[in-house]
């Protein structure tokens, strides 16, 4: 993403335009950490993310844990299969020693939320360096670019826990999050079969808002 930011805004059709990063998914996470520590992603002039994580530890308790933490404490959530196939060894390829690795096995493989949480408390100096690497939290109150970020109610990718973190954050950058049901995380409209009609014009009433904020911003 550094590399095709500054190939974008060394091309001459861009001059004196607005440059900005979309990622979705992991990927928005890995962007939205990328922004506090890569110098052309940090001059973006917005980043757009549909769905995401805010705390790679938060992700992994909840892979591992099969939860969320809202405002009513702890609750379920379910990964979806794609999630618990590819995510859980991605993270264990990711440390640099056996012991690391295991305690993150270990963690994927918890009772529960706060389980997956303490295990990883023993991550060695070096993988906790690997976790904040990939963690926007770790950096979050450097990200200079508005954030505008889409996250599904239902999202079985990453929990809507991790978008609401995020927005909870101290940052003195601007922060949008819209949380539609007209746009899902794997699919788009699942969710509007059967709604009523009024429902469906504020949901897009919403996005239009939300759009129109994004158009602003991008010029």
């Amino acid at each position: 993403a550094q590399q095709r930011v500054q190939s974008v805004r060394a091309l001459p059709e861009t001059a004196g335009l607005t440059v900005g990063v979309f990622a979705a998914s992991v990927g928005a996470g890995v962007a939205l950490a990328a922004a506090g520590s890569e110098p052309a992603i940090g001059r973006a002039d917005h980043l757009m993310v549909l769905g995401g994580y805010f705390d790679i530890d938060t992700y992994v308790a909840s892979v591992g844990g099969h939860a969320q933490r809202t405002d009513r404490g702890l609750v379920g959530w379910e990964p979806s299969d794609e999630v618990k196939e590819r995510f859980p060894p991605a993270v264990i390829a990711a440390m640099g020693d056996e012991r690391d690795r295991d305690i993150v096995r270990s963690a994927f493989a918890s009772s529960g939320y706060e389980s997956a949480l303490s295990r990883l408390r023993d991550l060695s100096p070096r993988g906790r360096a690997v976790f904040d690497r990939l963690s926007p939290r770790a950096v979050w109150s450097t990200v200079a670019p508005p954030v505008f970020w889409l996250h599904d109610p239902d999202d079985s990718y990453e929990p809507l826990a991790e978008a609401y973190a995020a927005q909870a954050a101290p940052r003195s950058g601007r922060f949008a999050l819209i949380v539609p049901r007209l746009v899902q995380h794997a699919e788009v409209g699942a969710a509007t079969k059967g709604q009523d009609p009024l429902f469906l014009a504020g949901e897009f009433a919403r996005l239009l808002g939300f759009t129109l904020d994004v158009l602003r911003i991008a010029g």
